[in-house]
Parts: structure tokens; C-alpha cells; sequence
């Protein structure tokens, strides 16, 4: 007897025991009718289809629309734009303008949006759905409502404040440095150009320096306060001796930016005192003019120069691919209580063959606030602090204007096992592409990403309006989808643009540390240039509510759960986080307090 027959006649013998409860021992069960896990409703059946052809073999009946005006990344004015494009492919049922009905004349269609004043950014959608098989496209562009900024434009960037406290932290740094100095290698340079032939110093040391620096209104108040000063020279072969015990110096300084971006402080007004004053080997007349030399280059020279230097150490420049940033100083203000520098940011393309003009084409969003005032205590804790710092939103969205112009926010996802048949699961009209060929998801913003600041919970924002995620078909050797396609062979599927509007706070720790909190995530989806079914729009859609939903925030929440920031010491200052907040006239700078002691 044959095996297939065996097994057929097993089988039967199996069905009829079931069929007629013959198994000894066998009972009925009740099944909850309600699983434990919550029921999805979605419907993955296969909606019918005919035997279509490829989408790129016959254009004509599939929907495309292209909006003309205004381009992608248009920086606009608060009130109407007008919405200008082409619609080509089947009669349609409907075409609307972001949710509103709008006519075609021929294949031209024309209409409104408004832009509110309080609009950061603002998406424009044509959707068309077509009588036949309601197979749905669209176009979309998104504009940004504010001024424009371009390469070469100067932009708010940094906000330096030092408060009285702080600078007074800074002064017994500087001290620090000067104490113990030897200052003779600066004084005979001196010494030589006033004219003192045969005089040179071996030794001019400093001991015991205290120095206090105070913002006024009217500039800088230095208070310089020496124990010692011992001067040991040679003059024409005789030793020269003195012994300075208890000098104080004091001075005004002026403090600016120069048409070349370089802090300059200048001696207003100066004066010194000396306590007693120890002679061997010198004429009083002599000694006069070395105590003078002395009050001289500190006054002139070594303290306004290591404060120069600790300010003008600030300078940087960010070089990236395609683009330098440059921040350089701009403003210099004193007050009764602090002492305030502005800089600014000037973005300048290194490669144009790499740096994208065209991309964003008004270039990067600006706010027409200027820097920010700072406060005398910390915004929300209440606390002193000794050092304030903000961070404006005009050079963050100079910096992502960059990457975005350059490509660095740009990458594409390739496997070889992704085809057109295995996208097919959740897509269904992917089955029209015979044979299955590979696909290419790209991932690039279409706008530059931007941030703003909220002054309701202290907050920046991180938004990415309209970030696109592509579906490129691999055409291959399909001469007809290469023709219809781009010109390195891939044919456009489907294209999925995706606004996310990210919250990013601060929490202070009780060990003085910040963590990084995400808040509730902002999304919309607009599904565009799809051409392969209306079931793909709804299937996406629920995907991307799922992922941003619960899959994306719980990913995001335990990466930042353990992310803690705390500042180091720095050069013997022990510095401590005082509070962080949004500042400004428009909220629109991040600023961080901190104490230095």
C-alpha cells in the first residue's frame, strides 16, 4: 500500500473521530470571546484590483500634482499667499487645498492660504482624489512665517553675561595668575624704549595680589592691591635694589568691540598709592620712575591683556562640510550690576558645490528681537548666579540650515531583501509591479529644521516641518520606469512628509546634575506623489500613529531617563547649574545661570 494512501486513510480516521467526539476524555472549553490584548481595527484584506499595469507605463491614469508657487521653504509675511500648480492624470472628483475645495482650469489650479502673525510654519497640501478607484496624490510645500536670513547675513547668537559676583570670581582667577609673577621680561622692553640707558632688571617679582573687578555704568572698576613688589636691577654695573611693601592701583576701564570684532579695554582713568617704599643703591628719582613703570604695565598692559584674552578666548568658528559658522563679538555693555557681550553669527559657504542655495531659497528663519536683558536673579529658581549664558534661535537655525543645505541631515535606507513584493504585505497596490524590484526609502527635510522657545513652560522646540521619507522604486533594466523616474534610475512610489514638533526641557537633580526631558511629540502625516492606491495612505498613517505614539516617545524616554549633565571644575572655579529658562523679548533664547566660585 502506498504512503499517500496510508496517509489519506489516516486522515479521514482523524476527521471522523473529531466529527463525531470519539476521543476518549475529549471536552468542550469555553474560549473568552474578548482576547486580552486590545483589538486593532485595521484592514489588511486586498482590496480588489484589476490587472493593472506598472504605474510608470501608463502615466495618464494615475493622479500627480505639483504645487508651483510658493516654493518649499519660503520665508512669507503674516496675511494671504497665493497657491499656484498643475494637476495631470484622470478626471477628478476633488481637489482640495489645504481641506478646501479649489477649481482646476484645465490642468492649472489657483488658491489661498493665511498666514497668522503666531504661525512658525505653516504646510500648504493640494490633495487630489480621483472619481475613478478614489486613487489619491497630492503635493505639499511648507512656508515659514518671519524675516530671512542668508549666507554672509550677521545673526543673534550668544548672549555673555557676568554678573559682579562672577566677575569677582574671574578677578581672584586673573590674581591668581599674577601672583608669583616675574615681571622683568616685560619692564626692560619698557625700561629700553623710555630711554633709561644701562638700566635692566634681573628680578621683579610680585607677591601677594588681590585684585577686584565691579561693572559700573560707566565701565569697569579694577582695585588692584599688592603685598610686595621686589625690584633687582643693574645699573651701569651697580646693583639696584627695591623693596615696594603695599601697593594700591585703581582704574576705569572702557570696554568695546572694534570694527573688527575684537574686545578692546581702554584705561579711563588710573591712580596708585605706595604704603612704604625700600631703596639701596638708587636715586629717588629713579626709583619713582621704576614704581611708576610698574603701576604702569600693570595697569596698561598685564591685567587689561588677561582680561582681554580670557574674553576674547570666547571667539570660535564651527567648520562643518560645505560651511564655517563664525561667532564674533559685537556688543559690549556695563552696567550697575553686570557686564553684558553679544556676539553674532555670520555663516559663509566654503563649497558651493556642496552647500545647496536652492535648498531652503530665502535662506534661514530670524526673529527681529535683539539680545535679551539679563535678570538679576535666575527666572525661575529665584537664586543669584555669577555667570548667565543664552543661546539665541537664530544661530541654532543657522546651524540647521547648514546641515540641511549641505546633505548632512539626508540619508537613504537600502536592502536588498526589500522589494516591491515584500512591501506589498502592508502595501497592497505594490503588487502591480512585476517583477518585484528592489526599493530605496530616502530620508531628507525639505525644510530646514527650526526651534523656538515657549514661555509658558520654559521650554525650546524642536520642530522638523517637513521632513520627507521616500519610496524609490529601483528600476533596473525597466526602460520604461527609468524614463519615467529620476535620473540615477529610481521611480518615485510614494512620498510620506512628516511634521514633528519635539518639546526638550530641563530638570534639575539634587546632586546640582540637568537631565534632558521629552515632552509630548507634535506629528502630522501628509502622504504625497503616491500613485500606488488610497489603501497605502491609510495603512501609512496608522503606522507612523504607532510609531510616534507609544513606539518612538518609550525609545526616546529611556535613552534621555539616564542622561544626566553636570559641569566640571575648570581651572581650579568650582561651577555649579542655577537654573535654565527661555529668556528674551520673543522667548527666544535658551539661557543657562551658573555660579562660579
Amino acid at each position: 500500500m502506498s504512503a499517500v494512501l496510508i496517509f489519506r486513510r489516516i486522515s479521514f480516521l482523524l476527521i471522523f473521530l473529531m466529527a463525531t467526539g470519539a476521543f476518549v476524555g475529549c471536552e468542550l472549553v469555553d474560549v473568552d470571546p474578548s482576547p486580552p490584548y486590545p483589538l486593532r481595527n485595521w484592514d489588511y484584506t486586498y482590496p480588489d484590483q484589476d490587472d493593472d499595469p506598472a504605474p510608470w507605463v501608463d502615466p495618464e491614469n494615475y493622479p500627480y500634482v505639483t504645487i508651483t508657487a510658493p516654493a518649499d521653504g519660503s520665508i512669507v509675511e503674516p496675511g494671504v499667499v497665493t497657491v499656484t500648480g498643475v494637476y495631470q492624470g484622470p478626471e477628478l472628483a476633488e481637489l482640495t487645498l489645504n481641506g478646501r475645495d479649489i477649481a482646476v482650469s484645465g490642468s492649472t489650479f489657483t488658491g489661498t492660504v493665511t498666514v497668522g502673525d503666531d504661525d512658525l510654519f505653516v504646510p500648504i497640501v493640494v490633495d487630489a482624489i480621483t472619481s475613478e478607484k478614489q486613487r489619491v496624490s497630492g503635493d505639499r510645500v511648507t512656508v515659514l512665517q518671519g524675516a530671512a536670513g542668508l549666507p554672509g547675513d550677521a545673526a543673534t547668537s550668544l548672549g555673555l553675561d557676568l554678573e559682579n559676583r562672577g566677575l569677582n570670581t574671574l578677578a581672584d582667577f586673573i590674581a591668581d595668575l599674577i601672583d608669583g609673577f616675574d615681571l622683568a621680561d616685560l619692564l626692560n622692553p619698557k625700561i629700553a624704549a623710555d630711554g633709561k640707558a644701562g638700566l635692566e632688571l634681573s628680578e621683579a617679582s610680585i607677591e601677594g595680589v588681590d585684585l577686584v573687578v565691579k561693572s559700573t555704568t560707566d565701565g569697569l572698576a579694577l582695585r588692584v592691591m599688592i603685598g610686595q613688589i621686589v625690584l633687582d636691577a643693574n645699573l651701569f654695573g651697580l646693583d639696584v635694589y627695591v623693596d615696594i611693601q603695599g601697593m594700591l592701583l585703581e582704574a576705569m576701564m572702557d570696554v568695546a568691540v572694534d570694527e573688527n570684532n575684537e574686545i578692546v579695554l581702554t584705561l579711563v582713568d588710573s591712580s596708585f598709592s605706595v604704603a612704604s617704599l625700600g631703596m639701596d643703591g638708587i636715586m629717588d628719582d629713579l626709583a619713582s620712575y621704576l614704581v611708576g613703570a610698574v603701576a604702569e604695565l600693570l595697569l596698561d598692559q598685564l591685567v587689561p591683556g588677561l582680561l582681554e584674552d580670557a574674553l576674547a578666548g570666547l571667539d570660535l568658528t564651527i567648520t562643518g562640510n560645505g560651511y564655517a559658522l563664525s561667532l564674533l563679538p559685537a556688543l559690549a555693555v556695563t552696567g550697575d550690576r553686570n557686564f553684558t557681550l553679544g556676539f553674532d553669527s555670520v555663516l559663509d559657504v566654503t563649497d558651493a558645490d556642496v552647500f545647496d542655495l536652492d535648498f531652503q531659497p530665502d535662506g534661514y528663519l530670524t526673529t527681529v528681537a535683539g539680545p535679551p536683558v539679563f535678570p538679576e536673579v535666575t527666572p525661575v529658581t529665584g537664586a543669584p548666579y555669577g555667570l548667565g549664558l543664552t543661546i539665541n534661535d537664530d544661530f541654532l537655525n543657522q546651524v540647521f540650515y547648514a546641515l540641511a543645505a549641505t546633505g548632512s541631515l539626508e540619508f537613504s535606507l537600502s536592502e536588498e531583501f526589500v522589494t516591491s513584493e515584500i512591501m506589498s504585505l502592508i502595501f497592497f497596490s505594490y503588487r502591480k509591479i512585476d517583477p518585484p524590484l528592489p526599493v530605496v526609502f530616502r530620508f531628507e527635510p525639505t525644510v530646514a529644521p527650526i526651534v523656538a522657545g515657549s514661555a509658558e513652560d520654559n521650554t525650546m522646540y524642536l520642530v522638523l516641518p517637513s521632513f520627507a521619507i521616500r519610496a524609490m522604486i529601483e528600476c533596473g533594466e525597466d526602460e520604461a520606469c527609468r524614463a519615467a523616474g529620476e535620473s540615477d534610475g529610481y521611480w518615485e512610489a510614494m512620498t510620506v512628509m512628516v511634521d514633528v514638533v519635539a518639546p526638550l526641557s530641563f530638570t534639575f537633580n539634587d546632586d546640582q546634575s540637568l537631565s534632558l526631558k521629552l515632552g509630548e511629540l507634535g506629528l502630522a502625516v501628509d502622504v504625497v506623489h503616491n500613485a500606488m492606491g488610497q489603501k497605502n495612505i491609510d495603512n501609512t498613517e496608522r503606522l507612523f500613529a504607532e510609531l510616534f505614539g507609544d513606539v518612538l516617545p518609550e525609545l526616546l524616554g529611556d535613552l534621555l531617563g539616564g542622561l544626566q549633565i553636570k559641569l566640571p571644575e575648570l581651572a581650579g572655579l568650582k561651577i555649579s547649574l542655577a537654573d535654565m529658562a527661555t529668556i528674551g523679548e520673543l522667548d527666544d533664547n535658551l539661557g543657562i545661570f551658573i555660579d562660579i566660585q
